[in-house]
């Protein structure tokens, strides 16, 4: 497990298109419902996708 916080960025792809929720902590999109349509990234690495195994090291 991984003490450095990291702030993850969530979007939701809907009708529109990928729609920004906000930045958050990597516990904070955790438990966000595990949705194909949600998708994570590191905005402070180039936007960086990751996914929710990536996300559990450093919840």
């Amino acid at each position: 497990m991984h003490t450095k916080p990291i702030l993850i960025e969530v979007t939701v792809n809907d009708h529109r298109g990928r729609q920004p929720l906000g930045i958050m902590s990597a516990k904070q999109a955790l438990e966000l419902p595990d949705l194909p349509s949600f998708a994570f990234s590191l905005p402070l690495e180039g936007d960086r996708a990751v996914t929710r195994g990536y996300l559990r090291a450093f919840a």
